[in-house]
């Protein structure tokens, strides 16, 4: 896995697929969600954020199943394979906003193929932090 670092980042958009499953077998749900946002990407290519390259900044983000931008509880959890955007921006049809809260996160660059064992080992790595453990 690359290297995890902490990034502190203002409120900010993120535009994409969601979707609610198993914290237990995450990568049943959250997988597909990832290739349906792939596919459709050219739908919100004109709203992403981009890097100074040019290339779309990317984002995963949890929530907890009441959207408020918590944790995952024992059983459920929401996820979106995204984009960042503006916060004014206008999700495009088929497509939902959150509103991410300014705060320090964990980032992690990955690839498809690597993507279940980096959001594992992230997840581990939050827990502990928090002192849940496995």
């Amino acid at each position: 896995m690359k290297k995890v670092k902490h990034l502190y980042k203002d409120t900010f958009a993120v535009i994409g697929k969601a979707g609610q499953g198993s914290v237990n077998d995450p990568r049943a749900w959250i997988l597909p969600l990832w290739n349906e946002a792939n596919v459709h990407s050219e739908e919100a290519a004109a709203i992403a954020k981009k890097s100074e390259d040019g290339v779309p900044l990317i984002w995963g983000a949890m929530n907890g199943d009441m959207e408020s931008n918590k944790r995952w509880n024992d059983t459920t959890g929401k996820y979106m394979a995204g984009c960042e955007a503006d916060l004014d921006a206008v999700s495009p049809e088929g497509w939902t906003k959150w509103i991410i809260p300014a705060q320090t996160y964990m980032v992690a660059e990955t690839t498809m193929d690597k993507y279940g064992e980096v959001f594992g080992a992230m997840d581990a790595r939050a827990m502990m932090k928090r002192g849940r453990g496995f």
